[in-house]
């Protein structure tokens, strides 16, 4: 399954459409089909994304739980949701 698929999928468990992730992702919603029709989500985009939608974005080796947040986003991105923005 594509990252856009999986990404559509978590989408309607969370009852979230594309403008309003564009909206939390600070883009526009034309930006944001463009992204899902393309497949191009890079790894801050789905930092946010999983933010937006009350997740966690991770990566598991060998047993080993790597999280992935805000805080590993540039200053410029995660400075959006300072001031206690949650998904």
């Amino acid at each position: 399954m594509s990252v856009a698929n999986k990404v559509r999928m978590v989408m309607g468990l969370k009852k979230k459409k594309a403008p309003a992730m564009a909206a939390a992702m600070e883009i526009n919603p034309q930006s944001f089909r463009n992204k899902l029709t393309r497949d191009s989500f890079n790894t801050w985009d789905l930092i946010e994304i999983a933010e937006e939608l009350g997740g966690t974005l991770l990566l598991e080796v060998d047993g080993q739980r790597v999280v992935f947040g805000l805080e590993d986003l540039p200053e410029d991105r995660a400075g959006k949701y300072a001031g206690g923005k949650e998904g």
